[in-house]
């Protein structure tokens, strides 16, 4: 699926993320956080979709760990992991998205966001072990870092409506994705009744083009 778009002003000595192709899966938060960045920033690229608990050959070849997302330059070369792809394209483009005055902190706060989606799948794949040979002790650590990370969110929410600063940046956008990931796949955490200001702020940012293109499918 290709996405037509203007090209941004790129900085004269940045790699160039144009026209490249983003291997994804359709669930995958750190696949989606690349995206909705690319969207909101207008980068023209293409996506090709894959499971990521069967990769195949073409995904091995791109990646030889197997994970999305991974991101083929027009000119072959590739790029892997979310953050590495963020970094490479906030480094070279323009954008109203993200600052060197406010960079450490959007970064701190993907980083936290990001390790939500990290424990989200360890609560999935956790699930899918009979009941009898699930840990309890990690559950409990699921759920404080959670619980935590959530805590840290409403707190930032209830002196701004955004994460950093007074604008939207890309923090507010990995944050949204996180969200939307742990509705999907931990809706027993029942985190928007017990975080109303985050529960709000998802609901504006889950209205943008950007969210409503990338919405995953159900379970």
């Amino acid at each position: 699926m290709a996405h037509a778009m203007t090209h941004p002003t790129l900085v004269s000595t940045s790699v160039d993320l144009r026209e490249s192709t983003l291997f994804i899966s359709l669930r995958s938060p750190f696949a989606r956080r690349v995206r909705v960045a690319f969207l909101e920033n207008e980068i023209p690229f293409a996506e090709k979709t894959f499971d990521v608990f069967k990769p195949t050959p073409e995904l091995y070849e791109a990646n030889p760990v197997g994970r999305v997302p991974t991101l083929i330059l027009k000119d072959g070369r590739k790029l892997t992991e979310s953050h590495v792809i963020l970094q490479c394209l906030y480094e070279g483009i323009e954008s109203p998205y993200f600052s060197q005055a406010l960079k450490v902190e959007v970064l701190y706060e993907g980083a936290i966001s990001a390790g939500i989606s990290e424990k989200c799948i360890d609560y999935y794949l956790e699930q899918l072990r009979p009941e009898a040979h699930r840990d309890p002790a990690l559950q409990i650590e699921i759920d404080q870092a959670i619980s935590h990370s959530l805590e840290h969110l409403e707190k930032r929410l209830t002196t701004s409506s955004f994460v950093v600063g007074d604008r939207l940046t890309q923090a507010d956008f990995d944050w949204g994705v996180s969200l939307a990931y742990l509705e999907l796949r931990y809706p027993a955490s029942r985190w928007q009744e017990r975080y109303p200001k985050a529960a709000t702020f998802f609901a504006k940012l889950d209205q943008r083009p950007s969210f409503q293109k990338t919405r995953p499918p159900a379970p």
